[in-house]
This record gives C-alpha cells, structure tokens and sequence, in this order.
C-alpha cells in the first residue's frame, strides 16, 4: 500500500472521529470538517463520496451565512467536476460533468459577489474558472 494512501486512510479516520465527537448543533466546527472530508475524497478519487461531504459543507455553511465558505466549497466541487470530464471518455457523460462543473462555478461566484469586492481574488478564480469549463464545452 501506498505511504500516501495510509496517510489519507488516517486522515480519513480522524476526520470521520472528530464528526462523530461534534456536537450536531456546532455548525461553525462541522462545515469545514465536512469540507476537508470532501478535499480528501476528492485527491483519492472518490468523486461521489466528496460531493457528498461538500454538499453537506454547503449546507451548512448557509445556516451560518457563510457565503465564504460556500463560494469555497461550490469553487472546489467544481474542479471535481471539471477534472471528472477531463478524464471521462464519453462525450456526452464529459458534457454532463462539465455542464454540472459550471452551474457549481457559477454559485461560487454569486456567493463571492455577496462581498461586494471584498472577495476580487475569489471572484476572479471563480471567473477563471467558469472561461475554462464554457471553453472545454465548446471545443465538444
């Protein structure tokens, strides 16, 4: 096995004892801890999984009006998505993935443009983002 594998199998662990020892109503502390899972996934290539944590990091980061926080997860949702359909074979299948990659970009980016400026860095990665899916998009 893999040094990094059993790297990510602890870190998996830990984060998966830290949910468990949270308070259900400590939403500020489960957030980034299911955003991390969802970051985690997502490097050992477990798409379905990491979507599934960082919908829940969205989640909650909207009970606390995050938007920060849930521009940052939409943003990284979005790389899955679009890394995803780099590697998918199938046209179609490649179209969903890139089509699913731009509507999470383009939340981001309205949950940046909440800060009115105070998030450019953000909104213009988010902006980078977006030019690069609607690229790959037209070269299908």
């Amino acid at each position: 096995m893999a040094v990094w594998l059993r790297h990510a199998q602890a870190a998996e662990a830990q984060y998966r004892q830290a949910l468990d020892l949270c308070p259900a109503g400590a939403i500020a502390d489960l957030g980034p801890m299911h955003q991390a899972l969802g970051a985690l996934y997502g490097v050992m290539g477990q798409t379905e999984s990491a979507c599934e944590h960082y919908e829940q990091a969205v989640h909650l980061f909207e009970q606390i009006s995050d938007h920060h926080g849930a521009g940052t997860t939409r943003f990284n949702v979005a790389l899955l998505y679009l890394n995803a359909a780099e590697r998918e074979p199938a046209q179609p299948r490649r179209r969903d993935l890139l089509h699913r990659a731009q509507a999470y970009a383009q939340a981001a980016l309205r949950d940046f443009r909440h800060y009115q400026g105070r998030a450019a860095a953000d909104e213009a990665r988010a902006q980078q983002l977006i030019a690069a899916i609607a690229q790959a998009l037209a070269a299908l």
